[in-house]
């Protein structure tokens, strides 16, 4: 399965509150039906970090995180290994020139690397984008 886009763990957040649902993010998860997605390696920690703080928080239940992700698990997204940080020049480039976080850059580096467009809700990872040339998502 060819990856069609490279996917931000903000949107696949915004999916699990409905609160932060927006009709980008519910459009993306629609275009997963006939598209694949592809995240970095470390996405799946990322996102369950943010569900544990969220459970923390007493904004989801044990049980609710368990369910999403199991929903989530199940979206069949790819995880990209292809960059390892014990040699990643281009990543911390990358964070300098557009002022990310190392793990914000690995997405853009993985969107760069790929030559997919990089589906975010992040303001500022979409102003890198532009800016680095790299597309982004369109799920119509």
């Amino acid at each position: 399965m060819k990856p069609s886009f490279v996917l931000d763990c903000s949107v696949i957040l915004s999916w699990c509150f409905r609160d932060e649902q927006n009709n980008y993010a519910m459009s993306v998860l629609d275009r997963l039906e006939s598209e694949t997605a592809i995240a970095p390696w470390f996405c799946p920690i990322e996102f369950c970090n943010v569900l544990l703080g969220a459970e923390r928080k007493g904004r989801v239940t044990h049980d609710e995180v368990s369910n999403i992700i199991d929903y989530v698990a199940r979206m069949g997204i790819l995880l990209d290994k292809g960059i390892f940080l014990w040699n990643s020049v281009n990543l911390l480039q990358i964070a300098r020139k557009f002022a990310l976080t190392s793990y914000d850059a690995v997405y853009l580096e993985l969107a760069t690397r790929l030559r997919l467009p990089l589906a975010t809700l992040d303001d500022k990872m979409l102003s890198a984008a532009k800016a680095g040339g790299v597309g982004i998502y369109s799920p119509q």
